[in-house]
């Protein structure tokens, strides 16, 4: 069976990072672009009608031109290295129809990222969001991971202590902000993920959960799910060490006025019984 390309359809806080820098860290696998093609970044220096050509491009060819976030997110890549299958993260967007067209041409699954525990992703949302607003006493960077990677020894240690030390305070209209927040954004992927299999797209789920108990299965599952062989030796290695080594929830005092307060308990089961219902209808 040929391999099929992939693209990791993905938000912030679920993981992307560090399992795209996994990936690229196996044989057979070329990672031609982290975040280049992501809205933000790409309207930049580009017409958004242009993006089309730069997916084709990326996926024809394993390159990209002047792509220049690669050296921050992925292994080692030895361009010369024959690959099985073309394969990065991207945060979807464009017409449905034209995207599928260019998916269907270069036999693309999209593997939807998803955390299953809600109340993790939003409180992890809500800390990195507001982390500086909730605490002073430490200046708390948006991606603590980059500042992370680039240090070793001793000043890693110290820096990984100073990020795991301060507690956010509660404020229920920022909490709510971030609960609503991640609602809407796994809705927009839930209408897109609709027309895009409306079109033929190969869709499918993967979470971020299965990747940070057991590395290896969920290589392999991912593997087997693009069609390459996954009895091969599994490169467990990550770049991106985890700077939260303690539940986000455990780290917002009175996070309880949030989560099963009469009031506020109501508003986050119902949001979270929805974020659930569009989970499962992936």
């Amino acid at each position: 069976m040929t391999a099929s390309n992939f693209v990791i359809y993905y938000h912030s806080r679920e993981g992307s990072t560090a399992i795209i820098n996994t990936l690229s860290g196996q044989n057979g696998i070329r990672v031609p672009v982290v975040e280049d093609l992501d809205r933000y970044r790409f309207s930049k220096n580009h017409k958004v009608g242009e993006i089309y050509q730069y997916l084709d491009e990326a996926l024809s060819t394993g390159h990209l031109k002047n792509s220049d976030h690669q050296d921050s997110h992925l292994q080692s890549v030895d361009w010369n290295k024959p690959y099985q299958c073309i394969g990065f993260k991207w945060r979807i967007f464009g017409s449905p129809k034209k995207i599928a067209e260019i998916f269907n041409k270069h036999n693309v699954t999209v593997l939807v990222l998803t955390r299953r525990n809600f109340l993790e992703l939003v409180c992890s949302t809500y800390i990195h969001k507001y982390a500086n607003i909730l605490q002073r006493k430490v200046k708390v960077p948006t991606f603590p991971q980059f500042r992370a990677r680039n240090i070793t020894g001793e000043k890693q240690e110290a820096y990984l202590d100073m990020m795991r030390r301060p507690r956010f305070a509660f404020f229920w209209p920022l909490f709510f902000k971030s609960t609503y927040a991640r609602i809407i954004i796994k809705f927009r992927q839930y209408k897109m993920i609709n027309k895009l299999k409306a079109e033929g797209v190969k869709i499918t789920q993967i979470f971020y959960e299965d990747f940070d108990t057991n590395p290896e299965a969920f290589i392999r599952d991912f593997l087997d799910t693009i069609g390459m062989d996954s009895s091969v030796e599994i490169n467990t290695r990550c770049d991106f060490i985890k700077v939260h080594d303690q539940p986000h929830a455990s780290r917002i005092n009175r996070i309880e006025r949030g989560t099963t307060a009469p009031i506020g308990g109501w508003i986050f089961r119902r949001m979270n019984s929805y974020y659930d219902k569009l989970v499962d209808r992936i």
